[in-house]
């Protein structure tokens, strides 16, 4: 089978496992590949969940980042430690390679520099996919060459940002089972937050909006300054902490709960004026803090594939390094030089379409 029919076939089979009965895996230690009969893929709920099929796009000819080719050969190695990890991973460029011709033309058409960042284009939340808009003029069409290649894959979105002015990247979401994170800053707006939640997609109970005051070109995502290892455990970048209410550092969040009344908006504010670091505290959610230095080499924009086990980049101080074992974290560091280059880590480059449960053989 080409590699290309291979991708179509993948995400098509894990589509018809979705309404198969499931259980959460709990073990520790790598085991042996598993069957595709005994496991079935649901839309991801939060970070840590396992992940069952993540969408990536290798680079090419439009990587003007840096070298090509070092730029590739860093790819496939995530790509490797993806799979090794029992993930299927779907390419982006085999996606446009299946299309017929015509759709295929234009596809090629929207190719930019930065689609190997394929979290920024659309979130994917409990309910579905939502697809974004981007702050960057220069990447609006990348949201569009997403949505066809999601319905080459037989995935339609649950909806689409339209607001005017509201703008809406995936780096800027991150969901927590019946909580979420959504970051208004440099590139997502409140225009877009309060578009989703009165359009109900975003499919939790809780929505925990992150006000960043920064607005730095460097951590222009939420993900770059805070990220999710398992349902008691966060990073955040070192300098966001203990920050003071008149400083630029200073994370202050608004709590949106459902509202559940008939007629009325489906969410409304329950909380404010408290940062984001009181707000994980008072739920006994642990925070293991990046250093600035860190953060620099993108630290913080890792991929969490389970509960505590995480793809980051390598080289990283032996501090956090430390820290993170400590906690009983399992870190996959993947080399990566040529592909920073493109201001951006793992997180970025990866789009989890669905997450990954699995089913008890004594159940089937």
């Amino acid at each position: 089978m080409k590699k290309r029919e291979r991708v179509i076939c993948l995400v098509l089979s894990a589509t018809l496992l979705l309404n198969l009965s499931c259980r959460d895996h709990e073990e520790e230690e790598p085991v042996s590949p598993v069957e595709p009969a005994t496991v079935s893929y649901t839309w991801p709920s939060a970070e840590h969940d396992a992940s069952g099929i993540i969408l990536v796009s290798s680079p090419g000819y439009e990587f003007t980042f840096g070298n090509m080719e070092k730029a590739a050969e860093e790819h496939r190695n995530l790509v490797e430690v993806l799979e090794k990890n029992r993930i299927k991973v779907v390419n982006l460029k085999d996606i446009i390679e299946d299309m017929p011709p015509d759709s295929q033309r234009t596809a090629q058409q929207m190719i930019v520099p930065n689609l190997y960042f394929t979290r920024d284009p659309f979130i994917v939340t409990p309910k579905g996919v939502v697809i974004g808009k981007m702050r960057n003029q220069l990447r609006r069409r990348e949201p569009v060459l997403a949505a066809m290649c999601l319905h080459h894959l037989g995935i339609e979105p649950v909806y689409k940002i339209c607001g005017e002015e509201a703008v809406l990247e995936g780096g800027d979401y991150l969901p927590f089972g019946t909580m979420a994170f959504v970051a208004s800053g440099l590139r997502t707006n409140r225009a877009a937050i309060d578009e989703m939640m009165a359009a109900d997609v975003l499919g939790h109970d809780t929505i925990v909006v992150v006000n960043d005051r920064k607005l730095w070109n460097n951590e222009m995502h939420l993900d770059t300054y805070f990220n999710i290892i398992d349902r008691d455990l966060v990073t955040i970048v070192k300098d966001r902490l203990n920050a003071k209410t008149d400083e630029i550092y200073y994370l202050p969040v608004e709590i949106f709960a459902r509202d559940g009344k008939a007629g009325e908006r489906y969410y409304r504010k329950i909380e404010s004026d408290l940062s984001l670091e009181e707000f994980l505290t008072r739920r006994a959610i642990r925070i293991i803090p990046v250093t600035v230095f860190d953060a620099r080499t993108f630290a913080n924009n890792f991929l969490c594939i389970a509960p505590r086990h995480i793809v980051a980049v390598d080289g990283q101080s032996k501090e956090l390094q430390q820290m993170l074992k400590e906690a009983g974290v399992q870190v996959d560091w993947i080399p990566m030089k040529e592909l920073l280059k493109g201001n951006g880590a793992i997180h970025c480059m990866t789009k989890v379409l669905k997450g990954m449960n699995y089913v008890s053989p004594v159940a089937q």
